[in-house]
């Protein structure tokens, strides 16, 4: 099976805290994974420094080279507790995460 991204010792580290401690895993091409674990364990620093939203303090995410497009397109995220923004009406929000999904505004406000 082709592996789409390989991680190597992934770790965040937020002062003497260490956020995500050497995590390493590989993901393959089509299939589906999920993180799982109790509140604080590095979830979503994990998800965060996947999609290059968060850099990490140490360790290597490597991408397949092959791709065509990037991937993380395919990474969903759920927050337990979402953050919704008080300048921003829903409609506004609703285009605003369309447009990050690379969806075209119009289309999200239809």
């Amino acid at each position: 099976m082709k592996t789409l991204l390989h991680v190597q010792g992934l770790t965040k580290e937020y002062g003497k805290e260490k956020a995500v401690n050497e995590v390493t895993f590989s993901l393959n091409k089509n299939t589906a994974t999920a993180l799982i674990g109790p509140n604080g364990a590095g979830k979503t620093t994990t998800l965060s420094m996947l999609a290059g939203l968060l850099r990490q303090t140490s360790g290597t995410v490597e991408i397949n080279s092959d791709m065509k497009r990037d991937f993380r397109r395919e990474i969903g995220f759920l927050p337990q507790y979402p953050q919704f923004y008080s300048w921003l009406t829903a409609l506004e929000f609703t285009e605003m995460v369309a447009k990050l999904s690379g969806l075209d505004g119009k289309f999200a406000k239809s």
